[in-house]
């Protein structure tokens, strides 16, 4: 399983609308055709954000300002998961997640 570096920008917005929302491809792993997938941020307490299946290799999330600002700013591990349609759990990647301060 191969670390991901996320990054993202404190204060911004990441909408599939703009182009800006925070896709995951998978090889090697199996088809995520109709299961639910959850970004899960190390964090006290732990985090954790829904995100949506596009196909059966790539699922995306998206996040507001105000997403973002409950996470804060710096580098946080996380895991993503799916539950498959079979109800298993299976964590596709895990990596860093790095919320990078805004300077305005």
């Amino acid at each position: 399983m191969d670390r991901t570096i996320v990054e993202l920008k404190y204060g911004d917005d990441y909408y599939a609308a703009d182009g800006r929302s925070i896709a995951f491809d998978l090889t090697g792993q199996p088809s995520i055709t109709g299961a639910t997938v959850t970004l899960i941020i190390k964090k006290s307490p732990v985090l954790t954000f829904s995100g949506s299946v596009v196909t059966a290799t790539q699922c995306r999330f998206e996040f507001t300002a105000v997403q973002i600002a409950t996470i804060g700013v710096g580098y946080f591990e996380y895991d993503l998961q799916a539950t498959l349609t079979n109800g298993h759990v299976v964590t596709l990647k895990n990596g860093v997640l790095h919320v990078a301060a805004d300077i305005r």
